[in-house]
Order: C-alpha cells, then sequence, then structure tokens
C-alpha cells in the first residue's frame, strides 16, 4: 500500500519513468539479444548445457576456448535448465545479465552522488529517482549505439565484459568506504566483487582489481590522509583476489583449455615495425569500435549519417576525457577519492593501449574488420570518466529537478531511437535452411564452426550440427567449443547425417584432389547460398577420418600466432606459431614439408593436445629454406599442434613460412 501512497502528482513522473524503463529493457531484450547472430555470441548456451549433463561447474568433456568458471554461463544456466539450450535461453540469460549490471552501475552513480552531495538526505525519494534516472541513461545510451561496444558487451560474456563489471563495483564499494560508508553491505559487495575478479583467471584481475589496487598503493604513498582505511581495503581486496585466483586454480583441473588467449599472441610482444603500425592505426580502429557500419556513401543529412556523426563526435569525446582529468588532476581540481578513481580508470585504459600497440595490435579478423576486444574496456572506463565529470560539473542542473527529468528521459529515448534504428534486420531468421533440414528428417549434421554452434542453438538442438574443419576437400572434427563425444558414432539412432556447406566450400571440394566425399555422397540439396550432402550413418569414419589424405596449409589458413600477409608467416624473435588442430587417426604415420626462409634457426615440437602427450619428430631434412619430418602415432590425435618457434636468444631475422603440408598415412 506504501507504493500506491507514494503515486500522486508528485511521484507520477518516477512511476511512468520506472515503467518505461521496464518497457525499454524488454525491448532491448527482444531486439537486441535475440537472436544471436553467430556462433561465437551462443558459445554461453553450450557451456551452460555442458555444465548441467556433467553436473559440474566446468565440464571435463567440452573444449573451452579459455575456460571461466564463474562467467556468463551461470546467467544462462537456469534458463537451459528450464527451456533447454535455445535461443531463448540465450536471450534470457543476457537479459539477467543486463540488469545485473544496471544494478552495478546503480551502485556506482550512488556512490558518486554522495561524493559529490548533489542531494540532501531529506529527497530519499527524489534522491532515488535521480540515480535510477542516471543508471538508465547511462547504459542505455553505452548500448543504444549499436556499436562493436554495445554487440561484444552485451551479446555473449567474456573475461573483458566480466572484468568491467567487477571494475564498476569495485570502485563504487571503495569510494562508499573512502567516504567512511563503513556499512557491512560495502564490505559484503567489496568482498563479493574482489573474489569474483579472481575467481575468472588474472586477465580479469589486470582488468579490475589489480588497477585499483595500484591505485590505492599510490594514494597510500603519496597524497591520501586517510591511510588506514586505506589500508584495510588493500588487504581485503588482495586477500579475496587471490582467494578467487585458488578458487579458479581449483575449478580449472581437469578442464579442456583450447589456450586460445596465450596463443593468439596477446601476451607475446610484435616487432618495433608493428608497433609503429600499431600506433598509426589507433585513431582508425577507435572510430571503428564506435562506428560499427561502414558510413561510405551515406547521406550526411539522413537519419544513418547523422548516427554516424553522432557517433564520431561521442569517439572523440570519449579519447579526450582522460587527458582532461589529467588536466583537473595537474590543476589540483580533484579531491583524493576522485584522483583514486581517474588513476584507477587510467590504469585500465592504459592495459588497453599498451595491450593493441606492442602485443597484438592490429589483428584482422577473416571478414576483414579490425576487432580488439580489450581496447573496448578503454572505452568503458571513459563512460565512467565521462559520468564522474558530468555529476561533479552540472551540481546546479542537479539540483533542479525538474531539468534532470528532462535530460535523462531525452536520453533514454534517444538511446532506444538509435538502438532499435536497424533492428528490423534482426528477424530475417535463418528457419527456411532449418525448416528444410526438419522436413528431410536430416537432425545431425556437420559445418565449419561459424554455421555449426549458431544453427543447433537456434533450432532448439533438435538440429545437432557438429564443427568440423575442411580442408583441400578433407573433412576433420573441430573440438574447439565442443563436446568430444559429439563426433563418436555410438548411440545415434540416425540412418542418414550431413554436411552443411556454403557454396564456396562445396566448389573447394569439387576442386580438390580428393574426391572422395562427393562419390559417398547420398543426396545433394541445395538451398538458398547453402548446399547439403547427406551421407548413410554406415560412411562416418570414412567421411569424418578418412585414411591416406594430404593437407596443404596455406598461411592465413592456419596461423593464429604471428604476423600473416601476401600468403606469408612471419614469425619475429620470440614469436611462436601454432596449429593446425587437426585431428590424426591411431596407427599413422603423418609426414610433414614446411617451406620457408630462416627455418634453421627455428625450434619444431608436435604435441597432442588433449591428451598432454609431445611426439618425437624424425627428421629428414632440416635447411634455411626446408624442414621435412615424420612422426608416427599409435592412439587417436584428437588435436594436433605443431610448433614453431624463433627464440629470443637467438637474436636472428625474422622466419617466414610460406606453406606447410601434411600427408597422413
Amino acid at each position: 500500500m506504501k507504493i500506491f501512497k507514494m503515486i500522486n502528482n508528485k511521484n507520477i513522473y518516477y512511476v511512468i519513468v520506472l515503467c518505461c524503463s521496464l518497457l525499454i529493457i524488454i525491448l532491448f531484450g527482444i531486439f537486441c539479444f535475440v537472436p544471436a547472430s553467430d556462433s561465437d555470441l551462443v558459445e554461453g548456451v553450450l557451456w551452460a548445457d555442458s555444465s548441467i549433463k556433467s553436473g559440474k561447474l566446468l565440464s571435463p568433456d567440452f573444449v573451452y576456448p579459455y575456460a571461466i568458471p564463474f562467467g556468463g554461463n551461470l546467467f544462462i544456466l537456469p534458463f537451459v535448465a528450464v527451456f533447454g539450450v535455445s535461443q531463448i535461453s540465450n536471450g534470457f540469460g543476457m537479459l539477467l545479465f543486463y540488469i545485473f549490471l544496471i544494478i552495478t552501475f546503480f551502485f556506482f552513480i550512488q556512490s558518486l552522488i554522495i561524493l559529490f552531495n548533489t542531494q540532501n538526505e531529506n529527497q530519499g525519494n527524489d534522491r532515488f529517482s535521480l540515480i535510477f534516472q542516471l543508471s538508465m541513461a547511462m547504459i542505455l545510451v553505452l548500448l543504444g549505439y549499436r556499436s562493436q561496444v554495445g554487440d561484444n558487451q552485451f551479446h555473449h560474456l567474456l573475461y573483458y565484459q566480466l572484468g568491467h563489471i567487477c571494475f564498476v563495483g569495485i570502485i563504487s564499494m571503495v569510494i562508499m568506504l573512502l567516504l567512511e560508508r563503513y556499512e557491512k553491505k560495502n564490505w559484503v559487495l567489496l568482498i563479493f566483487y574482489s573474489l569474483w575478479s579472481g575467481a575468472n583467471g588474472f586477465i580479469q584481475m589486470i582488468l579490475s582489481s589489480i588497477p585499483i589496487i595500484c591505485s590505492l598503493l599510490i594514494a597510500f604513498f603519496f597524497f591520501s590522509s586517510n591511510k588506514r582505511i586505506i589500508k584495510q581495503i588493500i588487504v581485503i581486496m588482495s586477500f579475496s583476489s587471490v582467494c578467487g585466483l585458488l578458487i579458479n586454480y581449483i575449478s580449472m583441473i581437469g578442464i579442456n583449455e583450447s589456450g586460445y588467449i596465450e596463443k593468439s599472441g596477446s601476451f607475446t610482444f610484435q616487432s618495433i615495425s608493428s608497433w609503429i603500425e600499431n600506433v598509426r592505426n589507433i585513431v582508425r580502429d577507435w572510430l571503428w569500435i564506435f562506428v560499427r557500419n561502414d558510413p561510405t556513401g551515406k547521406n550526411v543529412l539522413s537519419i544513418q549519417g547523422i548516427e554516424v556523426l553522432l557517433c564520431v563526435f561521442i569517439a572523440l569525446v570519449a579519447a579526450c576525457v582522460p587527458i582532461v582529468c589529467f588536466l583537473l588532476m595537474l590543476y589540483r581540481r580533484l579531491n583524493s577519492i576522485e584522483i583514486i578513481v581517474f588513476i584507477s580508470c587510467f590504469f585500465v585504459f592504459l592495459v588497453c593501449i599498451l595491450q593493441f600497440v606492442f602485443f597484438r595490435g592490429g589483428e584482422e579478423f577473416l571478414d576483414g574488420k579490425i576487432e580488439q576486444r580489450l581496447l573496448f574496456n578503454a572505452v568503458l572506463v571513459d563512460f565512467l570518466l565521462i559520468t564522474m565529470l558530468f555529476i561533479k560539473y552540472s551540481g546546479s542542473i542537479l539540483n533542479q529537478l525538474n531539468r534532470l527529468r528532462f535530460i535523462a528521459g531525452g536520453a533514454i529515448i534517444l538511446s532506444l531511437f538509435v538502438g532499435l534504428l536497424d533492428t528490423n534486420a534482426q528477424w530475417d531468421r535463418d528457419n527456411y535452411l532449418l525448416d528444410f533440414l526438419m522436413e528431410k528428417d536430416l537432425c545431425y549434421g556437420f559445418a565449419t564452426y561459424w554455421n555449426s554452434n549458431y544453427y543447433t542453438v537456434e533450432s532448439s538442438n533438435n538440429i545437432k550440427i557438429r564443427s568440423v574443419d575442411i580442408q583441400n576437400g578433407t573433412i576433420t572434427p573441430q573440438y574447439y567449443q565442443s563436446e568430444i563425444a559429439w563426433f563418436e558414432r555410438d548411440g545415434l539412432d540416425i540412418d542418414y547425417f550431413f554436411l552443411l556447406l556454403q557454396e564456396d566450400q562445396y566448389n573447394d571440394i569439387v576442386n580438390s584432389m580428393n574426391g572422395r566425399l562427393l562419390e559417398l555422397c547420398v543426396d545433394k540439396y541445395e538451398v538458398k547460398n547453402f548446399v547439403i550432402l547427406t551421407y548413410p550413418i554406415e560412411d562416418w569414419e570414412e567421411v569424418l577420418f578418412e585414411q591416406g589424405f594430404s593437407y596443404l596449409f596455406m598461411c592465413e589458413e592456419w596461423s593464429i600466432g604471428c604476423k600473416t600477409e601476401n600468403n606469408k608467416r612471419e614469425i619475429m624473435d620470440g614469436g611462436k606459431s601454432f596449429g593446425p588442430y587437426m585431428s590424426i587417426p591411431a596407427d599413422s604415420v603423418c609426414k610433414v614439408t614446411i617451406d620457408g626462409y630462416g627455418l634453421t634457426q627455428s625450434r619444431i615440437r608436435v604435441y597432442s593436445v588433449l591428451d598432454g602427450l609431445e611426439l618425437t619428430p624424425m627428421y629428414d631434412e632440416y635447411t634455411n629454406n626446408k624442414v621435412v619430418f615424420s612422426f608416427g602415432t599409435d592412439v587417436n590425435i584428437s588435436k594436433l599442434e605443431i610448433l614453431i618457434e624463433n627464440p629470443v636468444d637467438y637474436f636472428g631475422d625474422s622466419i617466414i613460412i610460406y606453406s606447410e603440408s601434411i600427408d597422413v598415412q
């Protein structure tokens, strides 16, 4: 009844904003979270399903790209238990994370308002409304730009999103405690976010707890007068984070991990020439994060053109914010708590920029677009600083709530308008393909990674499509983001399985030297841009594990650990090249030929990754331009890795690789 008493002429605005905000959350949940558009964006559903089937936090039978024990799969897990493997589970899971993120931003805005004392204690209802409006405005504007930030922050959950939410939660509690708000809730939340930060691994700590601890240490030794509470916060944060790391270590025992983060070069120095090139690329890639779609040919006065101008303006403002905060600190316009917030954000910003320039900058993915996911956190901490400066220097506006209502309401409406601008394209679903497969009673098949897991979730697991690698007309299982049991024939009650190919993949099979796949095919169907080949279940092993095949791995198709361009692979000093993660049947002999330059200075090792087994190569030739070696195996190798290293202690030139071939007999 107390709630109804609040609904009067004075408070009706807050009720309307609350209802509209809930409606907007639901609309974004429908239009922006569902449906996901590729296999990466549905990975949390498969992680959650594997956890349910295994009864463990992480399944020992699933091959994770980078295992995150307490990540997005926990948000999706309860919905998978109810709705199964489906887009509905994925959408509700992301919506739950979205609400959790709003709550975290609520704490952040609340701590800033208390810090700047913009409201007095007699305006309890107005104060809550102010916090809620600012939280909604901030989170929806961030989401509404339909940019790389929105897509990667809210469509699936990895270490950088979770690192950001932990950072916001920790810094909010630090502000409250430094303001001598010693309520039990603030200490509990500080421990929770710090523990969560460590429980998901060291990389998440780099983006959350470690920058804040470093800023507190600087404050403790150089400028803060409240050393006692800072010391307590540092001790509690450090202890909680270390306990989280211990939990992470225990959770990771027996878990299969492909090592994507390490092997993608995230912590491997590039050459000095690459550093210079990456510095040049910062402006381009920074703008690309905000301006998602190519603006070429768009009219400046059109809706799309105005959206581009708005995004460019926001990108420029975000780039200038750290400089503005630094100048304010130099001119002593920031108090000690504000300086701690700025230094913490600056450390995250610095980590992202350094990683972009020195380690993995300017990596080009297969679609030709630049994607630097850790750079997103630099953008996100910029939004935190923008919020801090807005609240700090707009006191005259904040004290006039009537004006603020229109500002916050306008921000929500703007973000909603921009965010839903192109959502009609989201509903161009691929149900025609799934309907065709169901009509032909084809419920188990194989496709390359980007189509396999996505269509499995899109069909609500009614059609199971597993990941395979297609090279020179040969099919091999791809265990990345898969369960090993998915490639076993035992237990399958089907007569036929299928191979889902895009047109270029089918043409590759037709033009390859291996015509066996076409000979074994029973039926061929063409459905828009796809070609479907069907096979009897008796040919399972011959299709997936054909004996006597040959691979030729050109550079751009093989290496993920070094620089590739113009169909050659360059391994700089200290660099490594990994691959090809293919399957080798038992009782096979493999002959590997590597063509390149500077090969005499290379170190080559061969592994069966999932078994932790190192194989011994027998060299037939080891010259500057060619390396030929053989190795045998009496067991099935699920993931073969050939590691080529250019050792730092050699101080030689770069190793150039043109191609690698593997003949399996």
